[in-house]
């Protein structure tokens, strides 16, 4: 294995810590948000939704465990892990539109959209560059 390709896979490797620090900060500030004085704005969370509210929270913390797993396993070169993290990520957007108004702080909001930008290079590694071949072990 050359150099080159062990920087990649270090590189790779220091993304996914990456993404996996940051959706635990993520769950932790959405469960903290309503004691920083919010919990006005935090009423309109799910209006207009097409299902209940609780629905939406099984649906969250189960895709944050799934997300991890699937993390894991690409952490690892499993090849299943590319296609469940791009069909997660479709299903994911297919239903946002469906669960109603979300609410977000301004550092929530950081938060997200670094996570969608290092999601889209994670995607991009995993199917378009050299690592590519790792997955098929």
């Amino acid at each position: 294995m050359s150099s080159m390709d062990i920087a990649a896979e270090n590189r790779f490797k220091v993304l996914i810590y990456t993404l996996i620090a940051l959706d635990f900060i993520f769950a932790f500030i959405s469960l903290q948000w309503s004691y920083f004085g919010h919990d006005r704005v935090l009423n309109w969370v799910g209006e207009g939704a097409l299902f209940p509210l609780n629905y939406y929270f099984i649906y969250s913390y189960a895709a944050y465990f799934i997300t991890l797993v699937i993390y894991l396993g690409l952490y690892n070169y499993k090849k299943w892990a590319r296609p469940a993290l791009l069909w997660l990520w479709l299903f994911d957007s297919v239903i946002t539109p469906f669960s109603g108004i979300y609410v977000f702080s301004g550092f929530e909001m950081m938060i997200f959209k670094i996570t969608l930008i290092l999601t889209g290079l994670l995607i991009g590694l995993v199917y378009f560059s050299e690592l590519t071949k790792n997955f098929g072990r």
